[in-house]
């Protein structure tokens, strides 16, 4: 929740939001409150009919052994035992009962989760699974336009550019002007909805998804820090060489950045270089700092 949230105090405190999220929530926790009691009073009348019917048949069943141990029918060790058989099938019943009521909430998502279940299949066999380029001499984007699905106008419209080997390209623009969408287009994060992304003439886009993001480095602006070991931070599915990892330690400032991780970690748990875990342990003037 914001209100709880250290990265948003800042604005809550700022423009006095806290008595706004508070009421919010208040009112959104009172709907969920009346939809809890709803479905718990339709569970309940469910339950209730249920053992109700239940208490019958056993009382019947009661009934009818009683009468034929009085009557000579049954003997009273035959009678005991399906007193007793008729108690543990009245417990297993009562709990059939608990469960068919419990079953009127599940269910109502049981049809959402089948249909998501069969149309794994078929996106995977709509995916192309042509090998992917591992290299390029030139990245080509030839009028590529995107419309993201829940908006009207397109976030990207008829963009084309080239980029060769080697070159250093910036993306500058407004604030909603595209840049990002159109980045994550390079990257095949996305597909266009017109238009086309090459790499030497080959079209990204009918090509293996997983296999050309192999050759593809993304770092975003909000990246995900991991609480795991600083080499897993680097390359977490172990797929970055131990020699690369080693030669990123050895760039300039880096080990100043990570003797001052030490400095930080020291009496908290040990220090071990890239084998140790990252997390946000460590205060500065500017706040936690993330090592």
């Amino acid at each position: 929740m914001p209100v709880s949230d250290r990265d948003a105090a800042k604005e809550i405190r700022a423009f006095n939001l806290g008595e706004f999220l508070r009421s919010r929530h208040r009112s959104l926790y009172d709907e969920r409150l009346h939809e809890l009691r709803r479905v718990a009073a339709k569970q309940l009348w469910h339950a209730l009919l249920a053992n109700v019917v239940i208490a019958a048949v056993l009382a019947t069943t009661l009934l009818v052994v009683g009468w034929l141990a009085l009557s000579g029918s049954l003997q009273l060790s035959a009678a005991g035992i399906a007193v007793a058989g008729v108690a543990i099938v009245g417990a297993r019943l009562s709990m059939a009962g608990y469960a068919a009521g419990t079953l009127t909430e599940s269910a109502r998502y049981v049809d959402d989760y089948l249909a998501f279940v069969e149309l794994l299949p078929r996106v995977r066999q709509s995916e192309p699974h042509r090998a992917a380029p591992s290299s390029f001499d030139r990245i080509s984007v030839n009028g590529v336009s995107f419309t993201y699905p829940t908006a009207t106008d397109p976030a990207v419209r008829d963009v084309s550019l080239s980029i060769r080997t080697g070159e250093i390209v910036a993306l500058v623009g407004e604030n909603g002007s595209g840049k990002t969408t159109l980045a994550k287009l390079l990257a095949g994060l996305y597909r266009p909805v017109a238009g086309t992304v090459t790499w030497d003439g080959i079209d990204i886009n009918g090509v293996d998804a997983a296999q050309l993001r192999t050759s593809i480095a993304v770092i975003f602006q909000d990246f995900v820090r991991f609480h795991l070991r600083a080499q897993d931070n680097v390359g977490l599915d172990g797929s970055m060489p131990s020699m690369i990892l080693t030669t990123f330690v050895r760039r300039p400032g880096m080990q100043t950045l990570m003797n001052s991780s030490a400095h930080c970690l020291t009496g908290t748990r040990p220090y071990s270089g890239l084998s140790s875990k990252a997390g946000r342990i460590c205060r500065s003037d500017s706040g936690n700092g993330w090592h």
